[in-house]
C-alpha cells in the first residue's frame, strides 16, 4: 500500500510459485486441490496456510482445469510450462 492507502499492482516475476505437484492427489485422476488442502509436509504446511498461498494454488488449480478440459486431457497430463506462462497473464488488467 502507498501512503495514501492505494495498493500498488504486484509484479508477478518477484513472485514465487509453489510446484505443481503439490495440487495433483497421488491415487486420484481429475482432481486438483488448493488452499489448504495441498500436499506438504508440516514445515511448509505453516507458509502455505495463509491467505496469498491459498490465492495463488486456487488460482493455478482454475487455470489448470481450464487447460486440461479445453485440451481434453487430464490436469495431470497439462504443459506445467504452458501453465506458469498462463498463470501471470491471468493477473494482467
Amino acid at each position: 500500500l502507498t501512503q495514501s492507502g492505494l495498493q500498488l499492482p504486484v509484479s508477478c516475476s518477484s513472485m514465487v510459485f509453489p510446484p505443481y505437484r503439490i495440487l495433483l492427489p497421488k491415487k486420484l485422476n481429475n482432481v486438483l486441490t488448493c488452499g489448504r488442502c495441498v500436499s506438504v509436509d508440516r514445515y511448509v504446511h505453516a507458509s502455505i496456510r495463509v491467505i496469498p498461498a491459498c490465492y495463488i494454488t486456487g488460482q493455478a488449480a482454475g487455470i489448470a482445469a481450464a487447460m486440461a478440459a479445453n485440451q481434453n486431457i487430464t490436469p495431470r497430463n497439462i504443459s506445467v510450462k504452458d501453465l506458469q506462462t498462463a498463470i501471470p497473464k491471468s493477473m494482467e488488467y
